[in-house]
C-alpha cells in the first residue's frame, strides 16, 4: 500500500476538523498515558490500529489525534464490506 502526504492539506484538515467536531459531539475523551504507550510502542515495533467503524468519524478522529500528538499519520485503508 502507498501513500503521499500532503503536509498543506494535512494542516488544513488540522484547522478544520476541530471546529467541526465541537459542533457535532460535546467532548472527545483522549487516553493520554494510552497514547504514550502508543509513542514508546511505535519506536520498537509496527503498529496496527483497528477502529471499529461505527461511525466515519473512526478514521478522522485517529487522523487528528496521531497529528496533534506528533505520532506518524496512519494510513487509512477502506473497502466494501458485505456483512
Amino acid at each position: 500500500m502507498g501513500h503521499t502526504q500532503e503536509l498543506g492539506i494535512i494542516r488544513q484538515f488540522a484547522f478544520v476538523l476541530p471546529k467541526i467536531m465541537k459542533k457535532i459531539y460535546r467532548k472527545v475523551l483522549i487516553n493520554e498515558d494510552g497514547i504514550e504507550k502508543l509513542r514508546n510502542t511505535h519506536m520498537e515495533t509496527p503498529v496496527v490500529l483497528l477502529p471499529t467503524h461505527r461511525s466515519y468519524a473512526d478514521f478522522l478522529l485517529v487522523s487528528y489525534i496521531a497529528y496533534h500528538y506528533n505520532l506518524p499519520l496512519p494510513v487509512i485503508a477502506a473497502g466494501m464490506g458485505e456483512y
